[in-house]
């Protein structure tokens, strides 16, 4: 690697890793080797982090800071000479994260020593040290006290502060001056990396036994008290911690825990690096979701009634969840997460527990999952609550935005602070008796002032904007302009306005005539809406002024990529194994292999009845595809998370509801949807240490089994013959991978041409692509079709291949126990286990009679530590599944993972119709993700989803070799016959 790719991998570090603002310049040696190895960087040609030592990897490092690869740096004053060297360079090229690698070796040697108090005395003593142990300079040097000064380490900083404002980045530096003007640069670097990241995540801990709930209006007062009383349990020395609360760092301390507190997502969740082994241990108490005050108003009567809100964003997937208060006999009713994070519905509160609740000013009300009792829901009193429009009901919110309406809640012992406030917003007084008779209610019309003392009555002055939930059109081309789908209106949210006052406008760029178009402020969305009017490139102002370090914006048709970047798959249906499937393409020795007698197919096709084809008109409504399909072109890195798909189902479905069409139901939607997807062949996707790995696959024709009637005739002896008959006399494509409007009108002109008709299915699911069937007397049409316009096709039918090459759940688990990576979670406690031979008990009479089979019923509380799998963090986006093995977990594939559940308890859960040809299963499971895809492709369809079932249709061609294909052989695969 040369120094400009170090310096992309450190600012990566500091300010990619996670998905919030938060950055600290805590960094070590070994943090920067880890993460190389982390994201497999490319060190020498061709080959990456990963089949290096990490000795090799450090020295590719240090020698960057080299005079010359002979001399290396004889002394300190060499070494000086370099980073002098490196600054001007970043200087005359304008690339400030070339000084990003300068920081971090400054501020290795803290890191590297925890224990290291905040005086700067010693700094160069552990300085020159770390530099000659790690090579960076040739002999031991003398203290040095003027190497961050000759460096000028103030100009640098103020470089970097300067870019990472112009780059919207949040981070500013903790230069210290003193009074007299001089810089104590040590003091500088020490508070860039004052407080580590061990001790930064325990924060939570502070939080958590403090009595606070994320997203509630804390007071900075409220976060120091809980600093004060519970600093020990981070780790911290009674040194340490006096130095914090001091006058010269309590101004960091607060700004620290109130950035810490705003990104608190509620867990407890520890991850510590076990300094012997060097393993990652994790570990894990209770996770705490807010409970937000909800209110109920009726303006006619104005009659008010409140409960609580459960907001839990992480949770994807889980059941109806049942909660318990802590301290009470409560009953709450069962509730679902939706997509939004929010519960499906409120928990009301009887008088009397309300009454009981608001008494205590600093009290918390706290609740716990009744299966999962690690999972809590806190609510924390506070002096007052700023309530929004939240689906005809008001729910607390933390962002107060000018010109916006709200009510607000104050208590009546401290109302003397909020009077002239409340003036000034000109406050409607509703009520003087809510919440026990403890607060007041007023109603603000249209904010004007804010409460600079009160963090969240304060509103955002900074002028910014940020593209929210637009469906973007991805091109491989390294282009400043921002491509905007043409398919719906632009929304933005922008902060530092009056909604009620101020006008934005788009304003044309690069165009002979300035054309400018107005948005419409959204109150209930909370976004400025441009619509698809203006046809160039455009920027955003405010009034006369044009946003500071906003985009350029342009609408576009979606792009089809001349080049896919398809996830590589073994054939476990993981990424990091040998190559099994690329995309859609099977190996050629897969592929090749002849299974079907095609001159008997032929044959028996040629008896079947003519199907008429319904020629239905293709809707350009396939949203979520056209974006997957533009963002999926060849590159080094992956464009796709869940958080990007997640913005654009959330997206799409509010469109649906503005428009009036019914959207899906939140619960398991996403996943299920990804699911389908995977299923039907239009995208691949793993997860892996870097989270999803999402793309669509490249546009291909999967060649299906013809469809087969079963019929039943009378036979000698009474006894009656089954036999197939094919009712299809044409061959059968299904249209796979990715698409775009432009390519879909190309494959309808050409069917005249090529002798193919198509087949246009619109599905119920409205986020689930149109399927695209085409048919043709002979095979070689989809060949030429698929050479004229660059979709891949193998003449093989493609499920019979895939099902003869999967491996068995026996295996996987011998895989697995060879090869699979030690995980060690036996001390967390959120983790979810199911008792596979209650699953198979239950199962069947819940399908006889169309009920779902729920968690509460097939839930363990305890695991076997000696044998089983187990999911911890479940339905959170940490979500780890093991297998335990002779007492040593294992992390494993998820959708392997049940079914190995059910070999080690001997279960046979699914279920095999012979009459319907089906094989059903609970919801709960899902097939290993290559099966899911084989079962799925033997009729194109996707399976059938019913109320606690997932059932594949089995249709099997008897003109096959492919022995796998049949039912009896899938269900021994899978260890359920």
């Amino acid at each position: 690697m040369n120094y400009t790719a170090w310096s992309e991998l450190i600012y990566k570090y500091y300010f990619e890793r996670h998905s919030d603002a938060r950055v600290v310049l805590h960094i070590t040696l070994q943090d920067l080797v880890d993460f190389a190895k982390e994201e497999n960087v490319e060190i020498a040609k061709g080959r990456y982090a990963s089949e290096f030592k990490d000795d090799f990897i450090k020295r590719d490092f240090v020698c960057k800071f080299w005079i010359n690869i002979k001399d290396r740096c004889p002394s300190i004053e060499d070494f000086k000479e370099k980073l002098l060297a490196l600054k001007h360079m970043a200087k005359e090229e304008h690339n400030y994260k070339y000084l990003l690698p300068i920081i971090a070796i400054l501020i290795m040697p803290i890191c590297e020593n925890d224990a290291l108090e905040l005086h700067g005395n010693d700094y160069y003593g552990h300085l020159l040290p770390f530099l000659f142990s790690n090579g960076f300079i040739n002999k031991k040097a003398n203290n040095d006290g003027n190497l961050l000064q000759d460096i000028a380490l103030d100009e640098i900083w103020n470089c970097i502060n300067k870019w990472a404002e112009s780059e919207s980045l949040a981070f500013k530096s903790s230069q210290v001056v003193s009074g007299n003007g001089r810089r104590h640069y040590v003091r500088s670097l020490m508070k860039e990396s004052l407080l580590s990241p061990s001790h930064l995540q325990k924060f939570c801990i502070i939080f958590e036994k403090g009595g606070l709930a994320p997203k509630v209006n804390i007071e900075n007062d409220r976060l120091l008290s809980a600093f004060r009383t519970n600093y020990q349990y981070i780790g911290l020395s009674i040194g340490r911690y006096n130095q914090l609360v001091g006058k010269e760092f309590k101004e960091y301390l607060i700004s620290v825990l109130r950035k810490e507190y705003d990104h608190w997502d509620g867990t407890t969740k520890i991850k510590e690096r076990d300094p012997n082994t060097g393993r990652i241990k994790i570990k894990s108490d209770n996770t705490y979701y807010p409970l937000l005050l909800m209110m109920d108003f009726d303006v006619n009567s104005r009659v008010v009634k409140f409960g609580f809100h459960l907001y839990c964003p992480d949770i994807d997937d889980m059941d109806d969840m049942h909660f318990i208060a802590d301290n009470s006999e409560v009953d709450l009713p069962l509730i679902y997460i939706k997509s939004d994070g929010y519960a499906n519905r409120p928990f009301y509160i009887e008088n009397n527990i309300v009454n009981r609740i608001f008494k205590d000013r600093n009290g918390v009300y706290e609740i716990h999952e009744e299966n999962l009792e690690t999972i809590k829901g806190r609510f924390v009193v506070s002096d007052y609550y700023l309530l929004r429009v939240y689906q005809n009901k008001y729910i607390a919110t933390n962002e107060f935005i000018k010109g916006k309406f709200y009510f607000i809640v104050v208590r009546k012992d401290v109302i003397e602070l909020f009077t002239e406030w409340l003036k000034g917003n000109s406050a409607e007084f509703v009520s003087d008796c809510i919440l026990g008779g403890n607060y007041c209610l007023y109603r603000i019309n249209c904010a004007i002032m804010e409460m600079p003392q009160r963090n969240n009555l304060r509103f955002n002055s900074d002028l910014k904007c940020k593209s929210v939930n637009n469906i973007e059109v991805k091109t491989a081309e390294n282009q400043e302009v921002i491509l905007l789908s043409n398919l719906f209106p632009a929304h933005f949210e922008i902060s530092g306005v009056d909604v009620a006052k101020d006008k934005i406008y788009a304003v044309s760029v690069n165009s002979e005539n300035r054309y400018s178009q107005e948005l419409i402020y959204d109150q209930k969305k909370s976004v400025w809406i441009l619509s698809v009017s203006i046809n160039t490139e455009f920027v955003l102002y405010c009034n006369e002024s044009r946003i500071p370090y906003g985009h350029t914006y342009k609408f576009s048709d979606f792009i089809l990529p001349k080049s896919f970047k398809e996830v590589k798959l073994d054939k476990w249906g993981k990424t990091n194994g040998k190559l099994f499937s690329l995309g859609l393409t099977l190996p050629d020795e897969v592929a090749n292999k002849n299974l079907i007698n095609w001159s008997l197919l032929k044959e028996q096709m040629e008896d079947a009845p003519i199907k008429t084809i319904v020629n239905n008109t293709y809707k350009e409504t396939d949203y979520l595809l056209y974006a997957i399909t533009s963002a999926s072109y060849q590159t080094d890195s992956w464009l796709m998370n869940m958080k990007w798909i997640k913005s654009i189902r959330d997206r799409i479905v509010s469109e649906l509801e503005d428009k009036g069409k019914e959207s899906q139901p939140d619960r398991f939607a996403l996943k299920n949807l990804l699911a389908d997807y995977f299923r039907m062949g239009y995208i691949n996707y793993a997860y892996t240490e870097n989270g999803l790995c999402i793309t669509a696959n490249h546009p291909t024709l999967i060649l299906l089994v013809p469809e087969y009637k079963r019929e039943i005739l009378p036979g000698a002896d009474g006894r009656n013959i089954v036999r197939r008959k094919c009712i299809e006399r044409k061959y059968k494509c299904l249209l796979s991978g990715g698409r775009t409007i432009s390519l879909i009108k190309e494959i309808e002109r050409y069917q005249l041409q090529y002798q193919y008709e198509l087949e246009i299915k619109c599905e119920d699911n409205s986020l689930m692509p149109q399927t695209i069937y085409l048919y043709a007397e002979e095979r070689d049409s989809f060949k030429k079709l698929a050479e004229k316009l660059n979709l891949k096709y193998q003449d093989n039918i493609y499920s019979n291949a895939l099902l003869e090459t999967l491996p068995s759940v026996e295996e996987y688990i011998e895989e697995i126990t060879s090869n699979g990576v030690e995980r060690d979670l036996f001390m967390v406690k959120s983790f979810r286990a199911i008792d596979y031979k209650r699953m198979a008990e239950l199962y069947p009479e819940k399908l006889k009679l169309g009920r779902y089979l729920s968690n509460a019923e097939i839930d363990k509380r305890n695991f076997d530590k000696n044998k089983d799998f187990v999911i911890f963090f479940p339905g959170t986006k940490d979500e780890v599944s093991v297998l335990i093995h002779d007492g040593q977990m294992k992390e494993v594939d998820k959708y392997w993972g049940h079914f190995i559940g059910m070999r080690y308890a001997d279960a046979k859960v699914l279920i095999y119709d012979k009459e319907r040809a089906q094989i059903s299963m609970p919801q709960q499971l899902r097939l290993p993700l290559l099966y899911a895809r084989a079962l799925t492709m033997l009729t194109g369809q996707t399976p059938e989803s019913t109320l606690g079932s997932r059932a594949y249709n089995i249709c099997v061609n008897p003109c096959t070799d492919a022995s796998a294909s049949s039912p009896d052989t899938i269900l021994k695969k899978l260890g359920q016959i």
